[in-house]
């Protein structure tokens, strides 16, 4: 793998697309200060996803966009791609070419892409991760990070080094590990919470369900016996119905002959009728041929009396034609005459008008020839004033340009001058700043010695804080499982809600009523859904209302028979209403009975929903009365109370003396149980949130307390982040300073090749004048030539005819010719208005020779019409009388056929008669069937209604076909096993699918909580895995690296002793790195004391120990060897070129050995004006 191109486009200064090609070996991108050449390196960093705007130089997102400069728009978008070569699949990605691309707009908006394809800015780091690449790795060391290097604190070494163990992958992988185990241990707390919870529940649903069995049990039974009578009373009446059918079947084909006979009537009533119709028929078309008959007389009679008529005209329009012919002979004579006399005068005007013609053609020729030849003599002429013109523009340009190359030679010769009192003045400068320098290094090294209070005070509160959170977690987990017992009893409330909602404790008929008459605006709601009872009465007011608690509440007693209606036809069951507008209430006692035990009148314990239902309270209770125990109520009793006395667990004394009492499973209605659990449940959530409220107090307290100590740390960090910076700014003027000096010895350098390249144009300036009037003395030549030719063509032109005469000539011609033209025009006018005037008369002459030429064949035409329609009307007279004696015999045979009509008729009727009295037995026996029919189908509904109990009732061992001996049986078993189902008492037919999805919900929990330990064990181990890994491969990179460091500098420093040292040896997965060099014959010192130059060979020493260990693909320095002397570049340079099989080196420089050392150079140039950078490339 290898970089083969960077492309910038929008990038800071590089306002258009720039690509700069790669080879392997190593390249220089050199330049003056400020050209952009650092630019590049940003554009590196930010593709590969650098986030800190200030580690590329800029404050904000809009800064790396170029902004425009003079006569320059600013950019909408920046963008940077690295143009990868990755066929050896160094990147695991499958393509030959990987680019990267890193696009951001004006709007703040951005995106990342590979290969064109949008990605995230993960994905370019998971690309990269443990490549040696990236933003923060080894292979970009930008200005001033070999500095950093040395001064980077054991964490920061630790860093570069695990990328090139390749741990960082891994480290990932782990922290993922423990988020996920974290997730992992907080789930298992709230199932773990939830499955005691719903355990307890599944136990008692479990119960509930066994008793809903044993209902279900004897519901069965009862269904085999009514589908054992349903059955026999359904094959009883399909025997009676069959007998019925046949009977029904015999009758309906006595009809049938019937209706044959009446069909074979009918169609001889048919056939006499259409023989009746084609009669009419006959006897009309008969009548209608007469009229047309009489019709054709007329019209014949008509066409007769034309003809005559005819005749006649034509004999008197044939003596008017013979006059009007002598008149026409004499005016053809007069019009003939006239032709020819305008005929002579055309042919005279026809030969003036060929001579005149003639002459204007000849006279035309000869002007264009004239104009042609003085044309291109003037345009010769004007070739030769351009052609001079040109000339002397050129003349003046070039004595201008030679005024300009002297003037520019003359500032040039200042420039050099004030060049070398530049160079003068930054020598005095650079003496000044290399002092300055040593005074910050002193300052430097008296600043590390002043921090030591500051950081126990901060390690002090750090303690506090960590005790404080410690205190802060334990109460966010009591919180948590706060939560998790209010989320469960909100589950359960929910749950019990909509048990409540969807009536499932109520009896069938009470469900029914409410369910289907839900939006009926009469129906309100059942006794035990508007009472609110508090738990100490349940069991008293349950045994007290007993079953009223499932009557029905209604509005309006008128509407109770619909409902009552509905429930029989259903074969539902039966219930009671309460209409508020019918129900009585006794007298109420307003005074409570004295005596100890006496708890209140049971209607005042109560509550309901609405005040307008207060007349239910007093029909139910009346003033029944709450006691303690039954020997007060017998008390009561016996002292004369007038109504029922129950006691607070469920014995009843009527005022009668009947005492009722004793032990009851489900002394509770389930409704009310429900909603008491319902309330219990509320509380218990109330409470829940009041103890969240108090744990909420205390942990806002801890907060605070954290806050106050987290003060106190900040303003402790705030010191220590003063000294440091402090201690950053004495640093930052150090490498200023050291930049400024670096930077004032590159503008010598820069001064110097500016006065080299101030003489080479000089140079250049005076050898361009000397050619300049060269060119102006051949120029003077040439027009004294062009103006010896001119002459000769102007004497030309002034012996040409005056082309103007003949121009008027040739114009009076033309009018001449016009009047000629006109002249000819009116008499060719005149001679076709004669000749259509002539031919006018020659036609009416015709016309009257052929209509006398026609006269005997019309007069004979004439006499053969008049005989022809005088014979036809003869034959047709024939006709009409013969017709007429047709019509009279059909009529006579009409009459006739009219009479067998009537006879079919009176046959017909006796037969329909017979139709419709067989008809009415039929429809008996058809009532009787239907009635049969009935009774099946009210039958076959009730086995419908078993019909999904079928499979299992057919199946029971007690079913059999039932004979008519054993329905009384049946009939006292169906009786028997419905008393034995009451007695079961109210059963929670819900709590079965309760109990099943409460216990499937139950093991899924238990599964679930399997599940997550199991997923813990395996994250446990994984972590275990991962670190196992971790400290195997940082333990080997370790070794090698420093192994090399030590190499590395024994070569670089001549025997320096170099080594890595571990902080903190115990614990590999977190211990810090700390670099230490030891000179020959010198003591071991801290890195801070080395000088610049000697930090930088030991960071390039550091580098090159990773590089030997895992070489990165490409790597960009940035002024690395900024601060050493010309013997050190070589030697950094040497040390490169052994690795350039290995790595690509792109090198930002200003160190003239380093471009000597390279394969190819780059040079950036900026254009002050408008800020733009402009690349060019240079092989060696």
């Amino acid at each position: 793998m290898y970089l083969k191109a960077l492309e910038i486009n929008g990038f800071k200064s590089f306002s258009t697309k720039t690509v700069i090609d790669f080879t392997q070996g190593i390249t220089s991108i050199v330049g003056p200060n400020g050209s952009g050449k650092s630019n590049i390196l940003d554009a590196i960093l930010w593709v590969l996803g650098e986030q800190s705007y200030k580690n590329i130089r800029a404050s904000m997102s809009s800064d790396v966009i170029f902004s425009g400069g003079k006569n320059k728009k600013h950019a909408n978008s920046a963008e940077v791609s690295l143009l990868i070569d990755n066929e050896d699949r160094y990147l695991d990605y499958e393509a030959d070419d990987v680019k990267i691309t890193r696009r951001i707009y004006r709007n703040g908006e951005g995106e990342y892409l590979i290969n064109n394809k949008k990605s995230r800015l993960k994905d370019i780091h998971n690309l990269f991760m443990d490549t040696g690449i990236g933003k923060q790795a080894y292979s970009i060391i930008g200005q001033g990070r070999v500095e950093r290097i040395i001064g980077s604190n054991p964490k920061e070494i630790r860093e570069i080094l695990e990328e090139a163990a390749g741990t960082k992958r891994a480290k990932l992988e782990k922290d993922d590990a423990l988020k996920k185990l974290s997730n992992v241990q907080v789930e298992l707390e709230k199932i773990t919470y939830v499955e005691r919870e719903l355990e307890q529940r599944v136990k008692r649903l479990k119960e509930e369900s066994e008793k809903a069995g044993l209902y279900n049990s004897l519901v069965h039974q009862i269904n085999v016996n009514k589908y054992m009578l349903y059955e026999f009373n359904i094959n009883k009446i399909e025997v009676e119905q069959n007998l019925l059918i046949l009977e029904k079947e015999a009758n309906s084909k006595k009809i049938e002959n019937i209706q044959e006979n009446l069909e074979k009537e009918n169609e001889k009533l048919k056939e006499t009728s259409i023989k009746k119709n084609e009669m009419i028929h006959l006897i009309e078309v008969e009548k209608n041929k007469l009229t047309l008959i009489f019709n054709e007389l007329d019209v014949l009679k008509e066409e007769l009396n034309s003809i005559l008529l005819e005749k006649s005209n034509y004999e008197v329009k044939l003596a008017e034609k013979l006059l009007i012919k002598d008149k026409l002979l004499s005016d053809e004579k007069i019009y003939d005459d006239k032709i020819k006399v305008e005929n002579k005068e055309i042919n005279h005007l026809n030969k003036d008008y060929i001579k005149k013609k003639d002459s204007i053609d000849n006279l035309k020729e000869k002007i264009e020839y004239l104009t042609k030849l003085r044309n291109e003599i003037e345009e010769k002429l004007s070739i030769h004033e351009k052609t001079i013109n040109e000339i002397e523009m050129k003349r003046y340009r070039l004595r201008g340009e030679n005024e300009d190359l002297d003037r520019k030679n003359k500032l040039t010769e200042n420039n050099k001058i004030k060049l070398e009192e530049e160079k003068n003045n930054i020598l005095l400068n650079l003496k000044k700043v290399k002092l300055e320098f040593d005074a910050l290094k002193n300052r430097e090294s008296n600043h590390e010695k002043s921090n030591k209070s500051i950081i126990d005070k901060q390690k002090k509160y750090t303690e506090e804080i960590s005790i404080l959170d410690k205190e802060r977690k334990i109460l966010n987990n009591e919180s948590q499982k706060i939560i998790f017992e209010k989320e469960s009893k909100l589950s359960k409330f929910e749950s019990i809600q909509k048990t409540l909602d969807d009536n499932v404790f109520l009896n069938a008929s009470s469900k029914f009523i409410l369910d289907n008459f839900k939006d009926d605006n009469n129906v309100i709601n059942t006794v035990s859904n508007l009472l609110d009872i508090p738990e100490k009465y349940l069991t008293a007011i349950s045994v007290l209302v007993g079953f009223s608690l499932n009557d029905i509440v209604i509005k309006r007693a008128s509407e109770s028979k619909k409902y009552i209606t509905e429930l029989k036809n259903k074969k539902i069951g039966t219930i009671s209403f309460l209409p508020l507008d019918n129900i009585k209430t006794f007298s109420k006692i307003t005074k409570l009975p004295e005596g100890d035990g006496v708890i209140d009148f049971a209607r005042n314990v109560v509550k309901i929903k609405n005040s307008e239902y207060d007349k239910v309270l007093d029909f139910i209770f009346s003033n029944a009365l709450i006691v303690e125990d039954i020997d007060i109520a017998n008390k009561l009793i016996k002292n004369g109370f007038s109504d029922r006395v129950i006691t607070l667990d469920g014995d009843l004394v009527t005022a009668r003396g009947r005492i009722s009492g004793g032990y009851k499973k489900n002394k509770v209605d389930l409704t009310l149980s429900k909603k008491d659990e319902l309330r219990t449940i509320k509380r218990d959530m109330e409470l829940l949130d009041k103890k969240k409220k108090e744990i909420d107090d205390k942990y806002k307290n801890i907060l605070e307390k954290i806050e106050d100590f987290e003060e106190k740390l900040s303003n402790e960090n705030e010191k220590v982040n003063k000294y440091k910076l402090e201690y950053n700014d004495i640093k930052y003027l150090i490498d200023m300073k050291n930049n400024e000096i670096s930077s004032l010895e590159r503008k010598i350098d820069t001064i110097d090749y500016e006065i080299k390249d101030s003489n080479l144009i000089i140079i250049e300036n005076t050898n361009k004048i000397d050619k300049n009037i060269q060119e102006i003395d051949q120029s003077i030549n040439i027009i004294e030539e062009i103006y010896s030719e001119r002459e000769s063509l102007e004497f030309k032109l002034g012996e040409i005819e005056d082309v103007d005469r003949h121009q008027t000539k040739l114009h009076n011609m033309l009018v001449e010719f016009a009047v000629i033209n006109e002249k000819l025009n009116n008499k060719n006018k005149t001679k076709d208005e004669l000749k259509l005037m002539y031919n006018k008369i020659r036609k009416d002459l015709n016309e009257i020779d052929i209509f006398e030429h026609n006269k005997d064949e019309l007069f004979s035409n004439f006499n053969v019409n008049i005989l022809e329609k005088n014979v036809r009307i003869e034959n047709i007279t024939k006709d009409r009388d013969i017709l007429n004696e047709s019509i009279k015999n059909n009529e006579v045979m009409l009459k006739s056929i009219e009479k067998n009509e009537v006879d079919h008729f009176n046959k017909i009727s006796e037969l329909e008669k017979e139709t419709i009295k067989m008809i009415n037995i039929v429809e008996k026996l058809s009532e009787n069937i239907g009635r049969n029919s009935n009774e099946l189908e009210n039958l076959n509904e009730k086995m419908e209604e078993l019909h999904e109990s079928k499979e299992s009732i057919v199946n029971d061992f007690n079913y059999n076909k039932l004979e008519e001996d054993r329905v009384s049986q049946v009939k006292s078993n169906i009786t028997r096993l419905e008393n034995k189902k009451e007695n079961i008492g109210s059963v929670n037919l819900a709590s079965i699918d309760e109990y099943n999805f409460e216990n499937e919900r139950y093991m899924v929990l238990v599964n679930q909580k399997q599940d997550l330990e199991n997923s813990s064990n395996s994250i446990k181990n994984l972590i275990s895995n991962i670190e196992n890994d971790m400290i195997t491969k940082f333990t080997y990179a370790l070794n090698e690296i420093k192994n090399n460091f030590k190499y590395m500098c024994n070569e670089i420093f001549y025997g320096a002793k170099a080594d890595i040292k571990l902080t903190d040896p115990d614990n590999i997965l977190n211990t810090g790195l700390e670099l230490s060099v030891k000179y020959k014959n010198k003591p071991e010192q801290t890195l801070m004391l080395l000088s610049g130059g000697e930090k930088s060979m030991l960071a390039v020493s550091f580098i090159m120990a990773i590089f030997m260990f895992k070489p990165s693909p490409f790597t960009f320095f940035d002024e690395i060897e900024a601060a050493l002397d010309e013997a050190n570049t070589k030697k950094i340079i040497e040390l490169l070129r052994r690795f350039i099989d290995k790595s690509q080196f792109i090198l930002i420089t200003h160190n003239k050995e380093t471009m000597k050392g390279s394969d190819r150079l780059y040079g950036v140039t900026m254009n002050k004006e408008i800020g733009e950078s402009k690349i060019v490339s240079v092989d060696i």
